[in-house]
């Protein structure tokens, strides 16, 4: 495999191109919607999906294996992947992270930022550069969550713009929670968007796009090399440094209910209920409630 990876690299060399110039490459796009304020005011930042906000939130699949990571992937098996959510206000980047990973090494901080499992996060809002031209976006931000090291709450680590504001692996405005559970670990993350963007490009406004990419390494020993890595949309895990090859994140209106329809609420079991304002209720009366339930979530009348 290594053999076969270097003589395609030596030939792309030979010929002037980058190995991934090799094939074309189609950024996706995701419409990320506007966190209202009433919405705002239910948030609790605690590792779980627990507002009804996020059930109308679609998740959104990682899952780009790097064709040219410089090791060799191990088989994914199933055993390792990720989804995210993603709201925004005019302040931050509001997500929620849902990874499978059987055995998560977590970082001590002893060893590098990448010799453990982490999530990194890369932001732009300069124009997309030419294919794998190595032009970065001196104003956009690569930016390290280190889930559950729990020594230094909301520790990050970065670099470009964020990482010139990083004081002592704190990213002002930056929080995160990890909750581990038997699959693996979710995270839930408020990112200011004036942490990971500079001046120079900044615009979060309606219909705005933000270049953006996400990945989540898997290592299998702590202080070890990160044995797979997936992403949302570069498939060479060259955006940290080729910014054409991040997705576009187009910043849409106010998040919306998703729950039109009426309907009576015949079975309460294992569900949880919020009022029409997104509130959690713990013991619903009379009225008009939204439920979720087994994921789903539907307005019905008590």
């Amino acid at each position: 495999m290594k053999k076969f990876t270097l003589a395609i690299a030596a030939l792309a060399a030979a010929s002037g191109l980058h190995a991934s110039d090799q094939y074309s490459f189609t950024p996706k796009s995701l419409d990320c919607f506007y966190l209202t304020e009433t919405q705002y005011k239910t948030f609790n930042l605690d590792g779980e999906d627990n507002e009804a906000f996020w059930a109308s939130v679609e998740a959104v699949d990682v899952n780009q294996f790097p064709s040219n990571w410089g090791g060799e992937p191990s088989p994914l098996n199933g055993s390792f992947g990720a989804k995210f959510k993603a709201v925004y206000d005019e302040y931050n980047m509001y997500l929620m992270i849902y990874v499978t990973d059987g055995t998560p090494v977590w970082y001590d901080g002893k060893v590098g930022y990448t010799a453990a499992d982490n999530v990194e996060l890369v932001f732009s809002q300069a124009e997309r550069p030419a294919p794998d031209s190595e032009e970065r976006d001196a104003n956009g931000s690569q930016l390290r969550l280190h889930p559950n090291y729990t020594a230094v709450p909301n520790f990050v680590s970065g670099g470009r713009f964020a990482g010139g504001l990083i004081v002592d692996g704190i990213l002002s405005g930056c929080e995160y929670v990890t909750k581990v559970n038997d699959k693996g670990y979710t995270v839930e993350a408020i990112v200011p968007w004036d942490g990971v963007i500079g001046k120079e490009n900044y615009n979060i406004t309606k219909d705005a796009t933000v270049l953006f990419d996400i990945s989540i390494s898997d290592c299998h020993e702590l202080g070890g090399n990160r044995m797979n890595i997936l992403n949302w949309c570069d498939d060479t895990y060259n955006a940290w440094r080729f910014h054409s090859r991040l997705g576009n994140l187009v910043l849409k209106g106010d998040l919306q209910a998703g729950v039109n329809s009426v309907e009576a609420d015949n079975s309460s079991a294992d569900a949880v209920y919020y009022d029409i304002a997104g509130r959690r209720v713990a013991n619903p009366e009379k009225g008009l409630y939204i439920r979720l339930q087994n994921g789903k979530a539907s307005k019905v009348a008590l």
